[in-house]
């Protein structure tokens, strides 16, 4: 009784600190950016797409339960049957070359959102050069959905297609030079639209 209580308290407070218009305008943004289309990359099944630009502007102006609600939301409608994901795909996508990526959205996310909120909080009570704090908030994108994403998605995409893990992850390098240049755009947006601290 006493763990369900708590359990209980805990969604109460959780569900509390979501703003409903953005986390369904994300839940928005990720399909339209998984509907646009998605560009073919040799040696690889996956595809460049905004989705993962989409998850870095997430991972600024959504709070952590807002994040996870949106993504779970987005990839709930995929596993439904609607074809939310790159190139119009549904289900199939779930447990396809790409599933590793869309299931690391979420882990993803937490991770970025929380270095960027260490770093926001820390340049709130200290000085910190102007510099200095937008590297930070690069680095944060960097670790959770750039390099946390790929490891994990690469990882699940050999494992599925049965291809060794190196020459995947070498013919992803593309992608990870295109996630950084997203991410740079993703720290000017948020650096010029103040974004969530919470």
């Amino acid at each position: 009784m006493f763990a369900f209580t708590n359990f209980r308290a805990y969604c109460t407070n959780f569900f509390a600190h979501i703003n409903v218009f953005k986390t369904v305008a994300f839940v928005a943004l990720f399909i339209a950016a998984g509907l646009a289309g998605r560009i073919p990359v040799p040696g690889t099944p996956v595809g460049i797409t905004m989705q993962t630009f989409v998850l870095m502007l997430a991972a600024f102006y959504l709070s952590q339960a807002e994040g996870i609600t949106a993504l779970g939301s987005y990839i709930t409608l995929g596993a439904l049957g609607l074809p939310v994901f790159s190139g119009g795909v549904s289900t199939a996508a779930l447990i396809g070359p790409s599933a590793g990526f869309i299931w690391g959205f979420i882990p993803a996310f937490v991770i970025s959102h929380c270095f960027i909120q260490g770093f926001a909080q820390a340049a709130q009570k200290a000085q910190i050069p102007y510099f200095a704090y937008t590297a930070a908030l690069f680095v944060s994108l960097a670790v959770g959905s750039i390099a946390f994403l790929y490891i994990f998605g690469v990882t699940i995409q050999s494992f599925l297609t049965h291809t060794p893990w190196v020459p995947l992850m070498n013919a992803s390098f593309i992608f990870v030079l295109g996630d950084c240049i997203k991410a740079i755009f993703a720290v000017i947006i948020a650096q010029n639209l103040k974004f969530s601290t919470k």
